[in-house]
């Protein structure tokens, strides 16, 4: 009971660093709304590695921030020709 209560803490401690670190981008995002960004991937690349770990980790309040700056997702692909 005791490890499984440790590595509960040592995951909650990551989601925490994690959501530290997309608040300060989006804080820089906000603080400089009228600079072009590009951003790889930000934090879907993270949804989908906690959804492989059945994990569901809420990104909401992230977009709900990212949308009133003019974020878009934009899905590029390409075919195997």
């Amino acid at each position: 009971m005791k490890a499984t209560i440790t590595a509960l803490n040592a995951v909650m401690v990551a989601f925490t660093a994690v959501g530290v670190a997309y608040r300060t981008w989006v804080r820089l995002f906000e603080l400089h709304r009228y600079y072009s960004w590009i951003v790889d991937r930000f934090h879907l690349s993270a949804r989908v590695l906690q959804a492989r770990a059945v994990r569901e980790v809420d990104f909401g309040w992230l977009e709900e921030r990212l949308g009133p700056l003019g974020f878009a997702v934009v899905l590029c692909t390409r075919t195997t020709s």
